[in-house]
């Protein structure tokens, strides 16, 4: 998208783009059209408004920092719960998710709310 008079954002900013370092643009392989994150008012607060299209940042997961999932890079980061509580499941003790065979899909029994209260469908075929 371009912002002034018909020209790509980074055509003027690559060199703020190349220096951020927080997060650091590069490395994280962050779109180099700035309208992307950045408001042509200003460039902070910083504000990716399309990540929802990909990912909705619901519940607790709104209150999570950028870089919690996108430590590695932007592009790539896996949307499965498990890529990111796997620890979580395998730490679980009341109940042990492991030695139950629970699903490693989080959200069978949770929710983006948060872990409490679990609901397990079916339950009550089991237990």
């Amino acid at each position: 998208m371009a912002a002034r008079a018909g020209f790509p954002c980074v055509e003027c900013h690559r060199p703020a783009y190349d220096a951020a370092t927080d997060p650091d643009h590069v490395a994280s392989g962050y779109p180099t059209t700035c309208v992307t994150c950045h408001s042509l008012g200003a460039w902070t607060p910083a504000d990716f408004t399309g990540h929802d299209a990909f990912w909705p940042l619901l519940g607790k997961h709104a209150d999570v920092g950028c870089e919690s999932c996108h430590a590695d890079g932007y592009a790539g980061t896996p949307t499965d719960c498990d890529s990111c509580h796997h620890p979580d499941y395998v730490a679980a003790e009341d109940p042990d998710h492991v030695a139950a065979g629970y699903p490693r899909r989080c959200e069978v029994c949770h929710t983006a709310a948060g872990w409490n209260p679990a609901e397990f469908e079916g339950h009550d075929a089991y237990w």
